[in-house]
């Protein structure tokens, strides 16, 4: 049953699309984005055709459907203008005539208007000839109704074109806009409050792909924030028709590390201005062209204008603020439009309500927060290490889920081989250069430095020869206890350094760096009766795997602590002082605390998985962890 429609199923649809129409030469192009768009939504339904036809696209299913349930699919679908089930008849007056007559059969008919629209316009006849032959048509089969052209009860249309023509007698408004995919990648800054879902629906509604980012404050505040926000991206998603990238940022640390450092005052614009900066590299690492954020002038203290611009030029990637110019009613209706608003009002506390100031500024220049952030106070606060600012930790990341850091052994110590190579190269040149005026100074100084430049290139080709040889054979084959950690800090900076020069990341060089450590540990440590062995797990595991780390204090003699950061691991160990530590982290974290303590406690790290990028529901190898414990506690 192929033209079928009622007021409650129809085997029919016409979509119109719109502002695509008055695309010209890339029409084409954004119909067939909507096309593959709408062939995406409805593919449970049984699709015969989809076919583009003169600035509409039309549905053939095999079988009569639910309007409602196709509206509920169509209408949510950007770039469609509006959808109408419809009849297919011939372009004659007679067939056109007898196919209307024919739906309206069953329908209460009291004011009507006929809105004809003559597209082939080769055509013997022209719209109003429609319009006016229909009418009467419509008036002698139904004795009570009337014409109202203005405000009619029902309304026919048709749509004539060269070989077809389409009826139909209900017309619903769709999302409109431009097809998902048509505007480019985008990433918005989401928080659960109302103004962020709608400013994200809005430039979907333009074409855009958006990703979603959003800052909390865990552990410092409740999770109420992370599970609206999370309820909140399934609604959107709907809407641009997959499942949304949502990530999640901890930003309590660096509030922290801010209120300590910083103006009382400045606050809540640092705290953007460093949302802003995380918000860019991960954008960059998306492919995304430009943030979103829920800003509407003057709404808050750090929307005024002045504040804005002093955020906005934290960074150098386009920001748009599709609710700039809006009130806040209007914002509460398209809330409510989108579906968003019941969640958004209920209460949570956001990271800017953390530690927010009591007297926020409201104009702030860009000299007075330059200066704010170049003080010594503020750097110091703001560095973990120096080579590690906060909120880095998603720098190295590909953009790619599901996708961990994934290098061997071999190259770090690849890396530390050429590293003391390129030192002894320099020395020689050195040598080299300098020879005539040594000899200048004292007829043996040459001697002394040419010796002094040996007794280097042996010594630490020794050591890179037994850390080689350590990992490769898994026995300590150092001469003295911390030959390799000597080894490690003379190359490690340099190894780092060089790696970025040449595109690989520190995330790939840490987690090699992490697998040679653990394998002279494992060469060097011996069983351990009756000491402390610590484990450190990062907040960011799944509750699942933290809830099975747990279960092993039942089997083992361990002692289990879940931190949120490198600072507050430091304080753990010296604490506890413990006589070995298991680590679970990212390399980044694995990589510092090592450098921390290792050539003094004996550390394992063990790289989380990230399914959902850096600091969400990640994951451990439980086995392996098991390992680990057996290795310190059980000998091996």
């Amino acid at each position: 049953m192929n033209n079928y429609a009622t007021k409650e199923y129809c085997s029919l649809m016409v979509v119109n699309v719109g502002e695509l129409a008055l695309k010209l030469k890339n029409r084409g192009w954004f119909e067939d984005k909507l096309i593959n768009n709408i062939r995406a939504n409805v593919q449970e339904f049984n699709v015969a055709s989809i076919e583009r036809l003169y600035g509409r696209i039309v549905l053939r299913f095999r079988e009569p459907h639910s309007v409602e349930s196709l509206k509920n699919k169509l209408c949510r679908i950007f770039g469609v203008a509006s959808i109408a089930p419809a009849v297919v008849a011939g372009t004659a007056l007679a067939n056109i005539e007898e196919t209307v007559i024919s739906c309206l059969e069953g329908r209460p008919v009291q004011t009507f208007a006929i809105r004809a629209k003559r597209i082939e316009k080769t055509l013997p006849y022209r719209s109003q000839e429609v319009n006016e032959r229909i009418g009467r048509a419509v008036l002698s089969k139904f004795k009570d109704a009337k014409v109202d052209l203005d405000n009619p009860q029902l309304t026919i249309g048709i749509d004539i074109l060269s070989d077809a023509c389409y009826i139909y007698l209900d017309k619903f408004k769709g999302a409109g806009g431009l097809p998902i995919g048509t505007g480019g990648k985008v990433l918005s800054l989401i928080s659960g409050g109302i103004d962020s879902p709608v400013a994200s629906w809005r430039m979907m509604r333009r074409g855009c792909l958006v990703s979603f980012i959003h800052f909390h404050s865990m552990p410092f505040t409740d999770s109420a924030s992370i599970e609206k926000v999370n309820e909140i991206c399934k609604i959107l998603s709907e809407w641009q028709g997959s499942k949304a990238r949502l990530i999640m940022i901890p930003f309590g640390n660096i509030q922290k590390k801010i209120v300590t450092a910083a103006n009382e005052k400045y606050r809540i614009i640092l705290y953007r201005r460093f949302m802003m900066r995380i918000a860019e590299a991960l954008a960059h690492k998306l492919e995304a062209e430009a943030l979103i954020t829920g800003e509407a002038l003057g709404q808050v203290a750090s929307q005024t204008l002045s504040n804005i611009a002093t955020v906005g030029s934290s960074v150098s990637i386009p920001i748009l603020r599709p609710l700039i110019g809006m009130d806040k009613q209007e914002i509460v209706d398209l809330a409510k439009i989108v579906g968003t608003y019941e969640l958004s009002i209920e209460p949570h506390q956001d990271c800017c309500q953390f530690l927010e100031p009591r007297h926020p500024v409201t104009y702030t220049t860009l000299h007075e927060l330059a200066e704010a952030e170049a003080s010594q106070n503020f750097k110091k606060e703001t560095t973990e290490r120096p080579d590690r600012v906060l909120g880095d930790e998603w720098a190295d990341w590909s953009g790619e889920f599901g996708k961990d850091v994934d290098s061997g052994a071999g190259l770090f110590l690849l890396f530390s081989f050429v590293v003391v190579l390129l030192i002894d190269l320099a020395l020689f040149g050195f040598y080299y250069l300098a020879l005539p005026r040594l000899a200048e100074f004292h007829h043996l100084l040459p001697s002394a430095v040419v010796s002094l430049i040996l007794v280097w290139v042996g010594l630490s080709g020794i050591l890179v020869l037994q850390l080689l040889l350590t990992v490769l054979s898994g026995r300590n084959l150092f001469f003295f206890q911390k030959g390799a950690f000597i080894l490690f800090d003379l190359v490690f900076t340099r190894v780092f350094k060089l790696a970025k020069l040449i595109g690989i990341t520190r995330d790939k060089m840490g987690h090699s760096f992490v697998l040679v450590s653990n394998a002279v540990v494992r060469a060097v440590s011996r069983k351990m009766a009756n000491k402390k062995l610590m484990i450190l797990l990062p907040r960011c595991l799944t509750k699942e795997t933290l809830q099975e780390v747990y279960k092993l204090k039942e089997h083992y003699p361990v002692e289990i602590f879940t931190v949120s950061g490198g600072e507050l691991a430091r304080k753990r160990v010296k604490e506890v002082m413990p006589s070995a530590i298991i680590g679970i982290a990212c390399e980044r974290d694995l990589v510092s605390g090592i450098r921390d303590v290792g050539n003094k406690i004996p550390v394992i790290g063990l790289p989380n998985t990230r399914p959902n990028g850096p600091c969400k529901d990640t994951l451990i190898d439980v086995e392996e962890l098991k390992k680990a414990v057996e290795f310190y506690l059980g000998g091996d």
